[in-house]
């Protein structure tokens, strides 16, 4: 199926919903404990997985689909793309595409790694069948490490139809990021008018044509 080339930011809707997204997992300590927790809350996320470490805990990547997540390519590696030709993208995608097979649904989402969507990666991206999906509000979880000030930056940013990003662990070392858990624990367990909703479905309803 032919995707858009330019990113998706934000789900056009008027609905009280938006979605939660990770990067750069799957991790051993963070993603099963972030798992329960949005089990205990009903609450489906999307999760933007990178192939190397997909295919260093396979089981992490089965337990994510089979819990009713939304699985998206983040790509192989967390490198930088800017300078490197649609060729090495389109082969860093089709790697990755290899090892998260089965576990991919239509519409089909990546996410370049520091959200870099250059033009060769998005030429790259849409000749594989990809989405691009960025975010129109970031946690901020990469360099605050209080749960507290990281749910308060969402809370007043947070908007209908917003994509929101948190990350599992530091991309360059693989630190798991304990405080994005009690983040998004805090973040869930607040009343609010704004509920998370599947990032899939949400775009799937976007892309339906008006009556």
């Amino acid at each position: 199926m032919s995707q858009p080339f330019l990113p998706l930011w934000r789900i056009e809707t008027d609905d009280p919903v938006y979605a939660l997204t990770f990067d750069d997992g799957p991790h051993p300590e963070i993603t099963p404990r972030l798992l329960d927790v949005l089990d205990r809350k009903g609450v489906q996320a999307t999760f933007f997985l990178l192939g190397e470490r997909a295919l260093e805990y396979p089981g992490l990547v089965a337990q994510i689909a089979e819990r009713g997540h939304g699985i998206g390519s983040h790509g192989f590696r967390h490198s930088w793309n800017w300078w490197r030709t649609p060729g090495a993208l389109a082969r860093d995608l089709d790697r990755s595409e290899r090892i998260l097979a089965g576990v991919l649904r239509e519409p089909k989402l990546c996410r370049p790694p520091y959200g870099m969507a250059s033009p060769q990666w998005l030429s790259a991206a849409r000749r594989h069948g990809y989405r691009t999906v960025l975010w129109s509000l970031g946690s901020g979880d990469w360099k605050y490490t209080s749960p507290g000030r990281i749910v308060r930056r969402v809370r007043r940013r947070l908007r209908p139809g917003a994509i929101v990003l948190f990350h599992e662990c530091r991309a360059e070392t693989g630190n798991g990021y304990r405080h994005t858990l009690e983040a998004v624990s805090q973040l869930l367990e607040e009343e609010s008018v704004l509920r998370p909703a599947n990032l899939h479905k949400l775009i799937a309803k976007e892309s339906m044509p008006v009556p």
